[in-house]
């Protein structure tokens, strides 16, 4: 609503609009299944395609389920962590939730491994609304996030957030 020019109303015109005449929807699997509420053979993720049945089949047991929260998992999970992928769960916490917004990234600090990668998007413009302790464990990567944006498939999102735990990063107090 801030960022946006015209508010929400005009962003989710703006990238509906980007959706239906930029992208390819024909190769383009998120937006099939919202359409039509299924993938298609050839329109799919590639873990649903037949040629790597046999990887995932030979993989199988590699694949952990967990039942709970990110940061219940992060609490129990004894390893350090070398990648984050966040999608855009952190902007809805950061609205109504920023207390558990603050305790979950002291969680992810706490099992990052060093260089450890984050990758996050973002409805919003600007990632403006992580915690000030943040930005000083992390460094961002701009250019990288920018380029991985524009080759963004779901086309709704406003801009992606790519970041590497600086050497020695520590959980403020």
């Amino acid at each position: 609503e801030r960022q946006f020019p015209g508010g929400v109303t005009s962003y989710v015109r703006a990238k509906l609009r980007y959706v239906f005449t930029q992208t390819t929807l024909r190769n383009n699997y998120f937006w099939r299944v919202y359409l039509t509420g299924q993938y298609s053979e050839h329109c799919c993720p590639n873990y649903l395609k037949a040629e790597h049945f046999e990887t995932l089949k030979a993989r199988v047991n590699r694949l952990h389920i967990y039942t709970g929260t990110f940061e219940e998992f992060l609490i129990s999970y004894p390893d350090s962590i070398k990648h984050f992928v966040l999608l855009d769960h952190q902007d809805w916490m950061a609205a109504h939730l920023p207390i558990a917004l603050n305790s979950e990234w002291r969680y992810i600090l706490a099992r990052s491994a060093p260089k450890a990668k984050v990758l996050l998007r973002s409805a919003g413009l600007a990632v403006d609304f992580l915690p000030e302790f943040v930005a000083a464990n992390l460094q961002q990567d701009h250019g990288l996030a920018k380029h991985w944006h524009e080759l963004d498939r779901v086309g709704t999102y406003g801009c992606t957030w790519l970041a590497e735990m600086r050497p020695n990063a520590a959980v403020a107090a």
